[in-house]
C-alpha cells in the first residue's frame, strides 16, 4: 500500500491533520497487528480508509464492528467522490449541486454518497471487461432497412435512425425496473439493463423520400428531447419535433402521438442538419462551405428571408491548397465550434453582442496537421471565475483519420463573463491521447507510446520528428501496443473478447463520445479480415500515470505530449458478408450499455460484465 503526503483530513476548525504527520512504522505497526489497529485514533483509521480502494473498505467493513463504525463516516466516501468526479462520469443532477450550490452535499445522506461512488466503480471495472454472451437483438419493426444513426440519451432512451423517413425510441430501462429506484435516482442512473429488453415506445414516420440528417439534444430541463431531420429531395425542408421523455418514463405502453411536430422549415436546397441548441431554439445546417443558423420559431421558413438567419461561410481550401469543409458543429454556450477537415474554428453567436448592429469579432482558429473525417462530442461545460470575471467553455471529442487513427482532444474557449467587455476571447485546442492506425505515427514525437510489453523492444523504437506537413510511410515499429516485437507472428489471434498481437493495419468504421467525455468508444475493421473489434476508452484516474512514464514521455521543454490510447477489445464479431458489420453506435456513459448498429438495418445491445465482488460486499448499502 503507497501513501500519499498530500491528503489532508480536516478534524475541526482549530487542526488538520496530515499523513506524513503519522510516522511510518507506527502505521505499518497497527496495520499488520489487527489487536493493535482497534486502538489506533480514529482520525488515523479515517486517514487511512481514504488511502485504500472501495473494494478494500468495505472488506474492512467485514471484518469486525468497531472497523465496521468507522468505514461509514462521510469524510471517507466524499473524499472517493472527490477523486471519482475528475475522471468518472456520475450522476448530472449530482454534479450540478457539487459544482455550482454545495460542495459538501448536505442535502445527499452519507448511504447516498457511499451507493453513488461504489456503483460508479462497479460500471468502472465492468466498462473494460470483455462482454460475455451473445448481444440481445432489437425486434426489426416493418419501416426502416437503412441504418443512419443511433442516440442514447439520460442512459435510458435509445433512438434509432433510418434514411428511409423512420425513427424509433426505446426505453432500456422499462418502468418495472426503475420503479424501484431510491429518492436520489440512483439505481436507474448505474443499473444495467441485464436481465431485461427494451421496450418500443414511440415511433415517427415521415413522409416517403431520403433524410439524410439529424440531430437531437435534451432541452436545459432534460424532460424533452428536441429531434431535427433535413430532407434531400424535392420539397427540401427540415421538420423539428419534440418528446416529453418525463410523460413516458411513467409507464411501459406505447404512445402513438408522442412526437409532437414543432417547426417545418423549407429550404431552397437541401442541407445536413449539423447541430441543435434547444435553450436559444438555434439549429445549425451546412452545406459546402456555409454554415447556416436559423431561429426555428422566429419566422425563418421563407428561404430567402435574412430575419432570424445568421450564416458563416468557411473557406473550402486551406493555404495548401487542400480541401477543408466543414464536417461538424458544435454548440459552445454563446459560441459555435466548426469542425474542418484541416481546422477548426470558434465563431461568436450575434446573440452574444451586447448590441445587434455590433459585428462579431474574427473567429478563432486552429489548425491541424491531419485530415480528419468525422468527429463526435461531449456535452460543453462552463465554468465560471468570479475573480477573473471569465468563464470557460471546454468540450473533449474523437476526431478520425482515415490514415493516421482516432484522436482524443480538449477544447477550451475563454471569454469574458460579461458580453460589453473589451477582452477577447482565447481558444485552447489540447491533444490528449492517440489511438494510431499508421504504425510509424508513433515515431513522429506526436504521443508518447504505452511501456512496451517487452523491454528489448525499446531499442528498436526511434525518436524522429516530421514536419506538420509530412505525412511518414507506414514502416512498422516496436515502440507501441499495435505492432508486434521482432519474430513474433503477424498473423491476427483476436479471440472473442480478448487481445490482439496482430500488426496488420484496419479502419474504424464507427465511433462515438460519452456526454461528460469520460469514457468512449470505437469499432475497428481488421484489413485482410472479416472480424470487428469494439473497442472502449475511459479516462485514466490521476495516479495512473506513473512517475517514470512522465519522466520518458517529457519532452525537452518540459511539456507532456499526448498518451497512446491502450487497445481495450471488449467484443468482436466476424462479418463474412458485410451485413454484419458494425456502422453505428452509442452507448450509455453511467451505465456502461453499448449499442451497436449494423448495416443490415438490426441493432444489437451489450450489457456490461458486472464483478459481483463489490455487490456482494456493499449489499447492505
Amino acid at each position: 500500500m503507497s501513501i500519499s503526503t498530500s491528503i489532508c483530513i480536516p478534524l475541526s476548525a482549530s487542526h488538520r491533520i496530515s499523513i506524513q504527520d503519522i510516522p511510518f512504522n507506527l502505521v505499518e505497526m497497527y496495520i499488520t497487528d489487527p489487536a493493535t489497529i482497534l486502538h489506533l485514533p480514529p482520525e488515523i483509521l479515517l486517514l487511512v480508509w481514504t488511502l485504500l480502494d472501495i473494494s478494500d473498505i468495505l472488506q474492512v467493513r467485514q471484518t469486525c464492528r468497531t472497523l465496521c463504525k468507522t468505514t461509514y463516516e462521510r469524510n471517507i466516501w466524499m473524499k472517493k467522490l472527490e477523486e471519482q468526479e475528475t475522471y468518472l462520469p456520475l450522476l448530472t443532477e449530482l454534479l450540478r449541486v457539487y459544482h455550482h450550490e454545495d460542495k459538501h452535499l448536505h442535502a445527499y445522506p452519507v448511504s447516498a454518497i457511499e451507493s453513488i461512488v461504489t456503483k460508479a466503480q462497479r460500471t468502472s471495472d465492468a466498462w473494460l471487461r470483455p462482454r460475455l454472451g451473445l448481444p440481445y437483438k432489437l425486434r426489426r419493426e416493418n419501416v426502416g432497412t437503412a441504418l443512419m444513426g443511433l442516440k442514447m440519451f439520460l442512459d435510458r432512451w435509445l433512438m434509432v435512425f433510418y434514411f428511409e423517413g423512420a425513427v424509433y425510441l426505446y426505453d432500456t430501462q422499462p418502468v418495472h425496473q426503475s420503479a424501484q429506484s431510491s429518492t436520489f435516482g440512483l439505481d436507474s442512473a448505474f443499473v444495467g439493463g441485464k436481465g431485461s429488453h427494451p421496450v418500443l415506445r414511440a415511433a415517427l414516420f415521415l413522409e416517403s423520400g431520403l433524410w439524410i440528417s439529424y440531430a437531437v439534444s435534451l432541452d436545459s430541463t432534460r424532460q424533452t428531447l428536441v429531434l431535427a431531420l433535413s430532407r434531400s429531395i424535392p420539397p427540401y425542408m427540415v421538420q423539428i419535433y419534440e418528446i416529453d421523455v418525463s410523460s413516458l418514463s411513467l409507464g411501459s405502453l406505447f404512445i402513438p402521438d408522442a412526437f409532437r411536430l414543432v417547426k417545418t422549415i423549407h429550404l431552397p436546397s437541401y442541407k445536413t442538419v449539423q447541430a441543435l441548441e434547444p435553450t436559444e431554439h438555434l439549429i445549425a445546417l451546412a452545406i459546402s462551405g456555409v454554415v447556416e443558423l436559423l431561429t426555428w420559431d422566429e419566422g425563418c421558413a421563407i428561404p430567402d428571408s435574412l430575419e432570424g438567419r445568421t450564416t458563416i461561410r468557411v473557406n473550402l481550401e486551406d493555404l495548401e491548397g487542400l480541401w477543408n469543409g466543414a464536417i461538424a458543429v458544435h454548440f459552445l454556450g454563446s459560441y459555435i465550434l466548426v469542425f474542418k477537415t484541416r481546422s477548426l474554428e470558434i465563431h461568436t453567436h450575434t446573440s452574444r453582442l451586447h448590441t445587434p448592429n455590433k459585428s462579431p469579432p474574427p473567429p478563432l482558429k486552429h489548425v491541424f496537421s491531419m485530415t480528419f473525417r468525422e468527429v463526435s462530442f461531449s456535452q460543453c461545460t462552463v465554468s465560471r471565475n468570479p475573480v477573473s470575471e471569465m468563464e470557460t467553455y471546454e468540450t473533449t471529442l474523437f476526431a478520425y483519420d482515415v490514415i493516421q487513427g482516432l484522436f482524443h482532444y480538449t477544447v477550451r474557449v475563454q471569454a469574458p463573463i460579461s458580453p460589453i467587455s473589451e477582452l477577447l476571447p482565447s481558444l485552447e485546442v489540447i491533444l490528449t491521447g492517440v489511438y494510431p492506425l499508421a504504425l510509424a505515427l508513433s515515431n513522429t514525437n506526436l504521443f508518447a507510446p504505452l511501456p512496451s510489453r517487452n523491454p528489448i523492444d525499446r531499442a528498436f523504437s526511434t525518436s524522429v520528428t516530421y514536419s506538420a506537413n509530412f505525412a511518414p510511410s507506414p514502416t512498422p515499429t516496436y515502440s507501441h501496443t499495435h505492432a508486434p516485437a521482432p519474430g513474433s507472428s503477424s498473423t491476427a489471434r483476436q479471440t472473442h473478447g480478448g487481445q490482439s498481437d496482430s500488426s496488420s493495419r484496419g479502419f474504424l468504421s464507427t465511433h462515438s463520445m460519452g456526454p461528460q467525455g469520460k469514457r468512449g468508444m470505437w469499432v475497428e475493421r481488421k484489413r485482410s479480415s472479416t472480424v470487428r473489434e469494439v473497442q472502449v476508452w475511459s479516462r485514466d484516474p490521476p495516479s495512473a500515470i506513473s512517475a517514470y512514464d512522465r519522466e520518458f514521455s517529457t519532452r525537452p521543454d518540459g511539456s507532456v505530449p499526448a498518451i497512446e490510447i491502450e487497445r481495450r477489445v471488449v467484443y468482436s464479431v466476424h462479418s463474412y458478408d458485410l451485413r454484419e458489420d458494425i456502422t453505428c453506435c452509442t452507448f450509455g456513459e453511467l451505465n456502461g450499455t453499448i449499442v451497436l448498429g449494423h448495416r443490415s438495418g438490426d441493432v444489437s445491445i451489450l450489457e456490461p460484465n458486472y464483478s459481483t465482488e463489490l455487490l456482494s460486499l456493499g449489499s447492505g448499502t
